[in-house]
């Protein structure tokens, strides 16, 4: 007898916006004009492969990037205000100067990544692994009240 409280036929894990991610994979400014003309939509990128992806400057707000593969992505100046990073892997990621106000990264693997002048207030941190991360060469990140502990603390 099939399990009613699993899975069920048909259904599947969600993942990103096969439309959306094609307009992200087209740069930047291609995707901040589409977010320009789409300022209310919450773009879906969880689960998609954005490893080494260039996204200086991308307008990623309260955007779903949950699960997400960001290793070594360069996220410089990008606005990921609200985003959703749950169990997202940024190891090795750029975000100076990033705009991470109020984000979800529960869980989310910010190992080795440059987090200097990254705006991380309010930000849910729980459980998320920061280790050997490089918060400060000039400036520390703004992160108070960051919520959370910090693997490795």
């Amino acid at each position: 007898m099939p399990d009613k409280a699993g899975p069920h036929f048909g259904e599947r894990e969600p993942v990103a916006n096969d439309e959306e991610l094609a307009l992200l994979r087209q740069g930047t400014e291609t995707w901040n004009e589409w977010r320009a003309r789409n300022p209310y939509s919450r773009p879906d990128l969880s689960r998609a492969n954005l490893n080494r992806a260039r996204l200086e400057a991308a307008n990623l707000l309260d955007a779903n990037l949950s699960a997400a593969n960001l290793r070594e992505a360069s996220l410089i100046r990008a606005i990921l205000s609200t985003a959703d990073l749950t169990a997202a892997d940024l190891t090795e990621a750029d975000l100076r100067g990033a705009v991470v106000r109020r984000a979800t990264l529960v869980g989310t693997n910010l190992q080795r990544a440059t987090l200097t002048q990254a705006d991380l207030r309010g930000a849910n941190l729980v459980e998320a692994d920061l280790r050997l991360a490089n918060p400060a060469r000039s400036e520390p990140a703004k992160c108070a009240p960051c919520s959370g502990t910090f693997a490795g603390d």
